[in-house]
């Protein structure tokens, strides 16, 4: 099957499987994978930022066209990132939290309608880079352990992932802070940082 083909085809089963509005942001064909997959980057406004895009794979294995894709982490992120705030909140007053999902795809019953806990039930693992991002003046000993508390009850509420905790100082500095720019705005190390960071950054786990 030529390529142009297989990638329409699997466009139409991305289509039908969401039905919602999307935009084809650029397709690059991985040449030294096994299979010559091609993956098609997606935004969909619905849940991303723009400048954020979700990949469909595409594929041909057995003469059959093999799509998938990640587009259910950028569906519960919300969710997802929002318990997360809860708990954090419960420490420290200012601050943001920011997920990535470490699959690259997901198991193709996960749609739109589906939830985190359809996820869990399907065996799915749902491990996070989980960023977060405080304003605070507590020092380097109190904001590492209030990091290790919050880690134990991520934990508890199957929040599992990689946690980096990236501390604040200057309030206006933190507000200016969003999920498109952090990454160029904190750093793990404090004196690299664009920002204000009195000591850097401490990372935990909430997995075992």
């Amino acid at each position: 099957m030529k390529r142009e083909e297989r990638r329409e085809q699997s466009l139409e089963c991305f289509a039908k499987k969401y039905d919602l509005d999307y935009e084809v942001t650029y397709t690059e064909l991985i040449g030294d994978s096994p299979e010559l997959r091609d993956e098609i980057h997606v935004y969909v406004a619905s849940y991303m930022e723009e400048g954020e895009s979700a990949v469909i794979y595409s594929y041909e294995q057995d003469e059959e066209v093999i799509t998938e894709d990640n587009l259910f982490g950028y569906i519960i992120r919300a969710e997802y990132e929002d318990t997360i705030l809860q708990v954090v909140n419960t420490y420290f007053d200012d601050a943001k939290v920011y997920s990535t999902f470490a699959s690259s795809s997901f198991d193709a019953s996960l749609g739109k309608n589906k939830t985190l806990q359809d996820a869990y039930d399907l065996g799915e693992k749902m491990l996070a880079n989980i960023s977060v991002i405080v304003r605070t003046d507590a020092d380097e000993t109190a904001f590492k352990k209030s990091m290790d508390e919050i880690s134990e009850i991520l934990k508890s509420k199957k929040r599992f992932g990689m946690i980096h905790g990236y501390a604040v100082t200057d309030a206006s500095e933190y507000e200016d802070i969003n999920r498109m720019n952090f990454q160029r705005k904190v750093n793990v190390f404090a004196e690299h940082a664009n920002v204000k960071m009195p000591y850097n950054v401490y990372n935990t786990k909430s997995y075992k």
